[in-house]
């Protein structure tokens, strides 16, 4: 019996508050919570297909085949949806995205988002759990995201997250996000820029310093990471309305008002180092296709 194909496409987002370390690594329930936006000019777009003839699960990742490891990760949370739907029937997925993977744009929450939906399946845990603090045009934020590198990162977020427990820092970066949490829901509710700069530059120092100093260190900025930072708190101070975070990766996010966008790419274009720039204002939530 073949159920299907259904399409869903979602959004990666980026967090303002960030999520590092699992209090849970078999249903990899976050050791906080966070606070994210969805990259709306961004998206993973996704098919599945159950299908009784075929014999394993078939993943195939931007028109290549999977490896064993990507597969098998996928494998996992289908079998919760076979679980759920009574089925055995393995399946075949097709995913692309039209953003760089695995460079800490994450690609992975758009990617399983898209996965979750169009396997008309989700995450029932009642201790975990996404809601929406505000709608996508409730402020007409642009996040210019200057990609210093396109390369796969050598450790991926799902290992980083095992380290981060080694960390010393991690038990008072994890204590202290609550407070994080509710000063930046405010800055983003009453539209404050500088608020909101204050507090996502900070919790991406805790996290990027929770990694450097775990066991083994994760090193993911580079020179020209490190470049753009400092221009980004150079222009901040001469009044531009701008800020930085960065996930998992090398890639900075600089976020600003929607107003000074093109001024802000324009900026980032000239700074040696920088690839390309992408441009995204918010985005909505994962819906179906077609």
């Amino acid at each position: 019996m073949t159920k299907g194909p259904v399409t869903a496409r979602a959004h990666p987002n980026i967090a303002f508050i960030k999520y590092w370390g699992n209090r849970d690594e078999a249903l990899r329930l976050p050791a906080n919570s966070s606070l994210s936006m969805n990259l709306g000019a961004l998206h993973t777009t996704t098919t599945v297909r159950f299908d009784s003839s075929l014999v394993m699960d078939q993943v195939i990742l931007n028109g290549a085949e999977a490896d064993a490891q990507q597969t098998a990760r996928v494998s996992q949370f289908l079998n919760l949806v076979r679980q759920m739907a009574a089925t055995d029937a393995f399946a075949r997925v097709e995913s692309e995205n039209n953003f760089p993977s695995g460079v800490g744009i994450a690609s992975s929450s758009s990617a399983f988002a898209a996965l979750a939906l169009a396997a008309s399946s989700a995450d029932k845990d009642e201790d975990s759990y996404a809601f929406s603090i505000a709608p996508a045009d409730h402020w007409e934020l642009t996040d210019c995201i200057a990609v210093v590198s396109e390369q796969h990162k050598s450790v991926g977020s799902t290992e980083g997250h095992r380290l981060a427990a080694t960390s010393p820092l991690q038990a008072a970066r994890v204590q202290s996000a609550d407070g994080r949490l509710d000063l930046c829901r405010s800055a983003v509710m009453e539209r404050d820029f500088e608020a909101l700069a204050q507090v996502v530059e900070l919790d991406c120092h805790l996290m990027h310093a929770v990694m450097m100093t775990s066991q083994p260190a994760l090193h993911y900025w580079l020179p020209a990471s490190l470049t753009v930072m400092q221009a980004v708190r150079e222009w901040r101070s001469e009044g531009l309305p701008v800020c930085y975070t960065l996930d998992a990766g090398p890639n900075v996010h600089v976020l600003c008002q929607a107003d000074v966008a093109d001024e802000v790419e324009g900026l980032l274009q000239e700074i040696e180092g920088v690839i390309r720039v992408l441009l995204s204002a918010p985005g909505g939530p994962a819906h179906l296709v077609g």
